[in-house]
């Protein structure tokens, strides 16, 4: 993350009055191996594999915020093991846990759906600014970059432009492809130019 996408992030959480949206990614260890064909094991083993593969993602996409910036992590396997499942490395693969679900009926429990970002900004109010919220794995990964574009679009509105940084709704899945990544861009662009004039930021609540 250049210094300048850093003072553009800060000033976008502080709610600051803004010529254009944002887009800011999550991306690292679970999405870079995939994108560029590299080893998993590699990129957690090799320190030169590792920095050459996040120099040339920012590289490819120099006007996307990318959070927080250089990193490695082991995708969802993190949390669980800290509950004792096991994590499991893969050659071509994000690490991964032992499963602990021992009833079906557990699994309503612990996967939830997307909340739509208009819920949200009635709920938060003027109080903080949002990050997201395509939809990671339909949209993001397994969408048409049509549909991207059209889901982008959606968020931008709900959001009515004000009070968010577009991004994907959580970290930029396994092999969500660039056409995707661009799709998004070309939306936030479409819509950037539509609404610059009217940019208002309310003041704090």
């Amino acid at each position: 993350m250049r210094p300048e996408q850093w003072q553009l992030l800060k000033k976008a959480g502080r709610r600051e009055r803004l010529e254009k949206i944002p887009m800011a990614l999550i991306v690292d260890s679970l999405w870079i191996p995939g994108y560029l064909g590299i080893s998993d094991l590699d990129y957690y083993l090799d320190p030169a594999v590792w920095f050459q593969a996040n120099l040339k993602i920012h590289n490819e996409f120099p006007d996307i915020i990318f959070v927080p910036s250089w990193w490695m992590e082991y995708g969802m396997a993190a949390e669980p093991s800290a509950l004792g499942a096991k994590i499991k490395f893969w050659l071509r693969d994000t690490p991964s846990e032992e499963r602990m679900l021992f009833r079906i009926e557990d699994v309503d429990n612990l996967w939830g759906k997307q909340t739509d970002i208009a819920e949200v900004k009635r709920r938060v109010g003027h109080r903080m600014c949002l990050m997201g919220n395509v939809n990671p794995l339909e949209i993001g990964v397994r969408g048409t970059p049509e549909e991207v574009r059209r889901a982008t679009l959606k968020v931008l509105e709900k959001s009515e432009g004000e009070g968010i940084i577009l991004s994907l709704g959580g970290g930029t899945s396994p092999g969500m492809p660039k056409q995707n990544i661009i799709a998004m861009q070309k939306a936030l662009e479409e819509f950037n130019g539509m609404h610059v004039s009217t940019h208002t930021i309310p003041p704090h609540a």
